[in-house]
């Protein structure tokens, strides 16, 4: 919730700043409007500034609270279950839940979570300017984003097998390593360091390459995302030159479509 109003409060300048244009092309920019815009701009960076640290205060705890409460609750199962039922399951797909997946929820809810929610606080209040300054552009903005939406939506639900299988070999070199460091003295007496090491250095490469393919396969996917949401902005002032032209919006309103348009771009991405 502090991270949307953090968003939300983080556009206000830029729209302040998109006023001002529209009222400097217009001709009627005056030190008035000036003082007024210096005010609003300060009120909203200081009020940005406090959902900010109420954010941070909150989401790390939470994080960290949530984080300790989901490692109680499997150590317990694996406390409480059949000891056959452990001992069937790989030690590394144990360890790697209850560390590793557990850590990956944690950067979720302080990390990506947080950035969606400011993304969408901002976007959320740009839209809302550009369709009080024109209906049919603040119209075409909104589509434009669900389209992008929907492209990094396609993106994610592609990455997300790659998520999985990563996950697999990641429980699977952890267990190499934990047997490597169990077993590494009777390793040493039977001379057997060779054959573990290789075992583990086999899982480190079979992890390393999944994650080179995820690599490949997502960044095109990513820049194809990044490149729409570039072409936002031209869609967006293509729109507004063509009312102009047309006598539909006035040149000062076009000046402060420019100025929001960069600033719903950078809030999509």
């Amino acid at each position: 919730m502090w991270r949307l109003v953090e968003g939300a409060l983080g556009a206000v300048p830029l729209i302040v700043v998109a006023v001002v244009a529209a009222h400097l092309v217009h001709g009627s920019l005056d030190n008035g409007v000036v003082a007024l815009a210096s005010v609003v701009v300060a009120g909203a960076v200081v009020a940005e500034l406090g959902a900010a640290w109420r954010a941070n205060r909150w989401l790390f705890a939470g994080a960290f609270d949530v984080g300790r409460a989901l490692r109680r609750r499997l150590v317990s199962v694996v406390r409480l279950a059949p000891v056959g039922d452990v001992l069937d399951r790989p030690p590394g797909e144990v360890t790697t839940t209850i560390a590793r997946d557990v850590d990956d929820v944690q950067s979720f809810l302080n990390g990506s979570l947080p950035g969606l929610a400011s993304g969408v606080g901002a976007l959320g209040v740009t839209a809302v300017a550009v369709v009080v300054i024109d209906p049919l552009v603040g119209a075409s903005l909104i589509l434009a984003c669900g389209l992008v939406a929907v492209a990094h939506r396609a993106t994610l639900r592609r990455q997300a097998r790659h998520t999985a299988l990563r996950s697999r070999l990641r429980a699977a070199q952890d267990e190499r390593v934990v047997e490597f460091i169990q077993g590494v003295e009777v390793a040493k007496a039977f001379g057997m360091r060779g054959r573990l090491a290789t075992q583990v250095d086999d899982a480190l490469r079979g992890y390393q390459a999944e994650n080179l393919r995820s690599v490949r396969t997502t960044i095109p996917m990513s820049a194809t995302v990044a490149a729409g949401g570039a072409l936002l902005a031209g869609v967006v002032l293509a729109i507004a030159g063509w009312r102009a032209d047309a006598g539909d919006i006035a040149p000062g309103n076009v000046a402060a479509l420019i100025v929001i348009a960069a600033g719903a771009t950078r809030a999509l991405l």
